[in-house]
């Protein structure tokens, strides 16, 4: 993919430690500016496949850009970072061939990466509450939730979570995305009616997806919606 550059570069020194390394992950931008803060997840994938599977190692990047994964078993791991405040797109959701890395035989005991990966832009779903509609009612049974998630065939999909930046009648979602893609965005609520407020037309039903484009060039982009009405459902048994 297009936004992760695939800079991977491997390096070992010598001795032995019963099959455990110790790895260093670097990650930058292609500027080669570090993705200070960022979090980084090594998934365990065993080749053959084994049972039990997919065990995690997780680690902060340093002030300089350095995640460092101290006596980690020899192999190969699939790599998952961003977050931690970072713009950085995960490979995790973005990337459907995954990033991953090796590690040097057991006959080696430190190894060093580094992956340069792309900023991504934030597409922030943005939800008018005037009548605290979701104010009052959202999370009080298993019906008034409120999911959305955002897809684009050709790069993948995320879920839109709910931002921090909410505030009193007003509830704010967020994910972060590849840039120069258009994407398709679902609401999913048994709860709410929810509207788009530019195109006038409600978009909690599975066939009222929302059109996004993210430029090339963009930071963010933003959708306007309103929460209009609780449904009359039963809570999910």
């Amino acid at each position: 993919m297009k936004h992760v550059l695939g800079a991977i570069l491997l390096c070992a020194t010598l001795a032995y430690s019963q099959g455990d390394v110790s790895l260093a992950v670097q990650l930058a931008d292609p500027s080669g500016k570090a993705w200070t803060g960022a979090r980084v997840i090594l998934l365990d994938e065993p080749d053959p496949p084994a049972i039990p599977q997919n065990l995690q190692y997780r680690a902060v990047v340093d002030e300089k850009g350095v995640a460092l994964f101290s006596s980690i078993p020899s192999g190969k791991y699939r790599v998952c970072a961003g977050g931690g405040g970072t713009r950085m797109l995960n490979p995790c959701v973005w990337d459907r061939r995954g990033v991953y890395v090796t590690t040097p035989s057991p006959n080696a005991k430190q190894a060093a990466i580094k992956l340069v990966f792309e900023e991504g832009a934030i597409v922030k779903v943005s939800i008018d509450d005037q009548a605290d509609i979701l104010a009052n009612n959202l999370g009080k049974d298993s019906a008034k939730i409120l999911l959305m998630e955002i897809w684009n065939e050709a790069v993948g999909r995320s879920p839109v979570l709910p931002s921090s930046a909410s505030k009193a009648k007003q509830k704010d979602y967020e994910v972060l995305v590849p840039k120069g893609y258009s994407y398709k965005v679902r609401v999913m609520s048994p709860g709410f009616a929810v509207e788009d407020i530019v195109a006038k037309r409600r978009v909690d039903l599975p066939d009222r997806d929302i059109d996004v484009e993210v430029k090339a060039d963009a930071a963010e982009a933003t959708i306007q919606l309103a929460a209009t009405d609780v449904k009359a459902v039963e809570s999910i048994k």
